[in-house]
């Protein structure tokens, strides 16, 4: 990896490029999208400069010029007349995400499995409904307190589809509890516990927030965190990480996703004691990296298969 910083010479934002005078020459590179977010809040000040880290390999062609891809961004400052003043650190910035992830105390990692519509329906006719719960809290030791799990009764049938991804069967659905109460469940551990509650993506957000209007019943009221939203800023990566993914990459667990609610909430567990580890050490890991080591091993993997079979 290489690394620039200079004087924002030219800025193109519908090419998301921006040119540098680097040893006497313009010098053009690109952002990502996520990367340009952070960039183009800062082009309202004039005299910009700009440290970051580019790729030679990730090369565009765009209006005439070369443009190398910009992998990170370490600072972004602009001159005042009182000097340098910084609009972006990403060492602060990290700094501060540490001091947040060490500052909860009661964590309460959660799950939801939610029906999907039959084989050949049509999804405009379609609601999703909770069909499990999967909790895991720990304290401020990150030591765990508690664990819970239940599958609710649903207003409809569930699909065939539904019983077949989640591995479920007719017994198990008939040992479900009601909707109020895992309404009233849910609402003791927050009272209990006043945790900060730990989704992986914005899937279970979504299908609780469906549940209580769907039941008109109160929201409860709680501090939402997805830890995948942050992994991906801390790291700087271009998408979210899958779960289980995470899971091979900071704990070093080989397993696919187990669509069982109890599971994958430890499974998020897991992944944040890892990253909280990693982040408070000297040297953390560089995803990209690993990311790229993980897609290369399973494209060897898959080019073995295929050689066995034939």
């Amino acid at each position: 990896m290489n690394s620039a910083y200079g004087l924002v010479h030219d800025y193109y934002p519908r090419e998301k490029m921006i040119s540098l005078k680097l040893e006497n020459k313009l010098s053009f590179f690109y952002f990502p999208k996520h990367l340009h977010k952070i960039f183009n809040k800062s082009m309202i000040y004039k005299s910009v400069y700009i440290f970051f880290d580019y790729s030679e390999k990730d090369v565009k062609v765009l209006k005439g010029a070369e443009a190398k891809l910009i992998t990170s961004i370490e600072k972004i400052e602009y001159q005042s007349n009182k000097g340098l003043v910084s609009l972006y650190n990403q060492e602060a910035k990290k700094k501060s995400e540490i001091e947040t992830i060490n500052s909860y105390e009661y964590k309460m990692f959660i799950d939801f499995e939610f029906t999907m519509p039959e084989y050949g329906e049509k999804k405009p006719n379609f609601v999703s409904e909770l069909l499990q719960i999967g909790v895991v809290i720990s304290d401020k030791n990150d030591k765990i307190i508690n664990e819970y799990s239940n599958y609710i009764k649903t207003d409809n049938p569930v699909s065939l589809r539904t019983k077949r991804f989640l591995r479920i069967d007719d017994e198990e659905l008939e040992e479900s509890i009601s909707q109020e109460q895992f309404y009233e469940d849910y609402l003791s551990f927050i009272n209990i516990y006043n945790p900060t509650i730990f989704v992986w993506g914005g899937a279970d957000t979504k299908i609780l927030d469906s549940f209580y209007k769907r039941h008109k019943v109160k929201d409860i009221s709680a501090e939402y965190v997805d830890l995948a939203q942050i992994i991906k800023k801390h790291y700087e990566l271009k998408s979210e990480l899958g779960l289980f993914n995470a899971l091979r990459i900071f704990k070093g667990i080989e397993a696919e996703q187990a669509h069982h609610a109890l599971t994958d909430a430890a499974a998020t567990k897991e992944v944040f004691d890892c990253f909280k580890t990693l982040i408070n050490c000297e040297h953390d890991i560089n995803l990209k990296e690993k990311l790229e080591e993980l897609k290369n091993r399973d494209i060897e993997t898959t080019e073995d298969e295929e050689e066995e079979k034939n």
